[in-house]
């Protein structure tokens, strides 16, 4: 099959007429709701500020556990129902100020100073609150 330059003009212009019509598209298809999904959308807003304020809640009692889970050196809590609480822990890394300064460049010298010993680990614990699976 030979390719013209005629015919690369042709597809080069249907792709730019494709990418401008798909950009008018996305614009046109956000569009405030009514009705069922506007209710949707609605109950979804509700639902997510109750769980914002349960969200508040949690948090103090999140924080206990932790310092509960932190004194006595434990990793996991169980009910008897089955309700667990997993401290977990994330990983913060301190590398050198060069590699900080190269980083876009050179993501891999951050695993070699990992593995090296060069970075610093500054773990960080949490809670992951959840069903105990069986």
């Amino acid at each position: 099959m030979t390719v013209t330059t005629n015919s690369v003009a042709a597809v080069v212009a249907d792709r730019e007429q494709r990418r401008s019509t798909r950009s008018k598209t996305r614009k046109v298809r956000a569009y405030a709701t009514t009705g069922k999904i506007g209710k949707m959308l609605d109950r979804a807003r509700d639902l997510q500020n109750q769980i914002a304020a349960l969200k508040d809640q949690l948090d103090p009692i999140r924080e206990q556990l932790l310092a509960h889970c932190n004194d006595k050196n434990l990793d996991n809590l169980t009910t008897e129902g089955g309700f667990q609480c997993l401290r977990k822990v994330r990983h913060n890394w301190d590398y050198s100020p060069e590699t900080e300064r190269e980083m876009l460049k050179v993501r891999n010298s951050q695993k070699w100073e990992q593995q090296q010993g060069i970075a610093s680990d500054r773990p960080t614990f949490y809670i992951q609150l959840g069903d105990k699976k069986k």
